[in-house]
């Protein structure tokens, strides 16, 4: 279960979702009966429902509007279906182009930053990057092995966002990439949102006063988690902090065999989330 709520929260579902919604409303300009009208709008409840529940840390405001475009389309597809004319109007036409720009919106987030290494690697984590003792080893171990990069990690198995400045004290500015994982123990306690914001804020001013360059995963939320992934993006945006898009991080969690627990990487996970980060690494 937890494997599936990683996946539907990595954000490829709901571009998937989005994108049959799309194409739900653009048949409808050519179908009109009252059988094609049942299955139709069928459909796109349940891909407007699969949308709502998969969206990503969209900005505040904008699903509630999008769910009330949704709602007058189904309203006046109703309408038309009862006086035989196309199923889509001019509310299927205005939610078609309202679903195109969440996607639109979202697909900055889906890409891979590019980073270059200075020097070396410092990995500022819990116990994604430390593991829990079960594991043959870790993540940031085996990019040293893969890489023939130096790679340090201070991990924490339990530590919070307020716990990441304390992880840099043996960090020399400007020579080493910090890669933040942090966090995600702080939204599974549901952490008081100003706190969140105050420690992650906290962490990043910190890297940037240093400075330390950085590279922070994203983390990967459901519904009734989005506003931690806001604060997280709009914290990144602010500080020039790029993110590895909550997909990578999702798609580990959510692999066959890629945890013991739902949450804790296997020696699989781990070899999958080290082969991730090397993606993003710059390397002469």
């Amino acid at each position: 279960m937890t494997e599936l709520l990683f996946h539907v929260a990595g954000g490829m579902v709901f571009l998937l979702l989005a994108s049959c919604l799309v194409g739900l409303l653009a048949a409808g300009l050519f179908l009109r009966g009252e059988a094609a009208g049942g299955y139709l709008h069928g459909a796109e409840l349940l891909a407007a429902a699969g949308v709502l529940i998969s969206a990503p840390a969209l900005a505040a405001g904008l699903l509630p509007l999008w769910a009330l475009l949704v709602l007058a389309t189904l309203v006046q597809g109703y309408w038309r279906v009862r006086r035989g004319r196309r199923l889509t109007g001019m509310a299927g036409g205005l939610l078609a182009l309202a679903t195109c720009g969440l996607m639109l919106v979202e697909l900055p987030y889906l890409r891979m930053p590019q980073v270059s290494v200075p020097n070396s690697i410092h990995v500022v984590g819990d116990s994604l990057s430390a593991g829990i003792g079960r594991e043959r080893f870790t993540w940031p171990g085996l990019l040293s092995e893969n890489t023939g990069l130096a790679v340090t990690s201070a991990a924490v198995p339990g530590a919070r966002l307020a716990n990441g400045i304390d992880q840099l004290r043996s960090v020399d500015g400007g020579t080493t990439l910090v890669v933040v994982l942090l966090g995600g123990n702080d939204v599974l306690m549901r952490r008081p949102r100003a706190e969140f914001e105050r420690d992650l804020r906290a962490l990043l001013s910190h890297l940037t006063e240093a400075p330390y360059p950085a590279v922070m995963f994203e983390l990967p939320v459901v519904a009734g988690y989005r506003p931690y992934g806001r604060i997280q993006r709009r914290l990144a945006r602010e500080y020039d902090t790029p993110l590895i898009p909550g997909r990578v991080l999702a798609r580990v969690l959510s692999a066959s065999g890629g945890t013991s627990d739902g949450i804790h990487l296997t020696d699989q996970g781990h070899r999958n989330l080290a082969d991730q980060v090397a993606a993003v690494l710059e390397l002469d």
